[in-house]
């Protein structure tokens, strides 16, 4: 059994290839662990298999890499999701930016109006994917890389109780409903290369874990 499974939704994109490798450079972190790249596309998901496998035997890494359609299969028993899927391809970003233009505004997949369109269909699609783990792996942590993350961690972190990462750097947050608060807590890999900030309660102050907050 493998020492960690990451389960990847999104592994066929096009930062697929991208995110092996940054993983795979850390791989002694990873000895006898798992990833299973989860895609909608199975020629993409066979492409980013193979360059995942063949970095890893360059490196003589005891990394096992799979790949399937299926995602509450990919998901079973996953210790840790990573999540980078674009709900719609790029034809439904084209219209997230092109329809406020019309209206003289400018907004992306992480702000403005086109942000909020993205922001809707990325947390209808992770709903589902938390519905999957709730049934097949219900201690998973999900590491986000979704746009616009802030947006769709908040809507994790305040409707369902799902860790959910916002930062590579051993960071995920979950929200203390008693007051609002959202708490950083430690998890103990870090297996993603970016850089982001842990969210604020609703008095707007970052906190840490258990540490006073005025809301």
């Amino acid at each position: 059994m493998a020492r960690l499974k990451i389960a990847y939704v999104g592994g066929g994109s096009t930062r697929g290839p991208g995110t092996m490798a940054s993983l795979i450079e850390q791989g002694e972190n990873f000895a006898a662990s798992e990833v299973v790249l989860i895609d909608l596309d199975p020629e993409r998901l066979e492409l980013v298999q193979t360059l995942a496998q063949r970095m890893a035997h360059c490196r003589g890494l005891d990394l096992t890499v799979t790949a399937t359609t299926d995602r509450r299969a990919g998901l079973a028993d996953s210790d840790f999701v990573l999540t980078s899927y674009r709900p719609g391809g790029f034809a439904a970003r084209y219209l997230d930016e092109s329809i406020p233009l019309q209206f003289g505004v400018i907004g992306q997949e992480t702000q403005g109006p086109g942000g909020f369109f993205m922001a809707l269909r990325s947390i209808a699609v992770l709903q589902e994917i938390i519905a999957d783990l709730e049934q097949v792996a219900p201690g998973a942590t999900i590491v986000n890389y979704t746009n616009p993350v802030n947006i769709v961690a908040q809507a994790v972190g305040v409707n369902a109780g799902v860790p959910i990462s916002l930062s590579a750097r051993d960071r995920s947050t979950t929200r203390d409903s008693s007051c609002g608060r959202w708490d950083s807590i430690r998890s103990d890999s870090t297996f993603v290369r970016s850089g982001s900030t842990t969210p604020p309660g609703r008095c707007g102050t970052s906190t840490t874990a258990r540490t006073s907050c005025p809301c």
